[in-house]
């Protein structure tokens, strides 16, 4: 078993990772397979690309989301992840206005 699917398992879900090879998108293929097995959420990554890239290349996760029948978790890569936890660790929430 993958580390994934053993994080699902120990977190009490029901992972079923799968390899499958069909013509059309690589979303299309998610959201088709999804739909088969019946899914409850499809749980994803994301690379986190930008600009350029995420218009050349096209973002699956997104194309899943705007597709999808069911609830969808995407998950950001650690590198991204690392990105942006130190762009937010240097916002800073203002404090409430106290009523007066």
């Amino acid at each position: 078993m993958k580390e994934s699917e053993l994080s699902a398992t120990g977190a009490g879900l029901q992972p079923v990772a799968r390899a499958v090879a069909r013509d059309g998108t690589v979303a299309d293929t998610i959201v088709s397979e999804a739909h088969m097995l019946h899914a409850d959420c499809i749980v994803m990554g994301s690379r986190g690309m930008t600009g350029v890239k995420s218009v050349i290349l096209g973002s699956v996760s997104h194309a899943v989301v705007q597709h999808a029948d069911v609830p969808i978790l995407v998950v950001p890569s650690p590198e991204v992840a690392r990105r942006r936890a130190g762009h937010f660790a240097d916002a800073r929430i203002p404090e409430p206005a106290s009523a007066t």
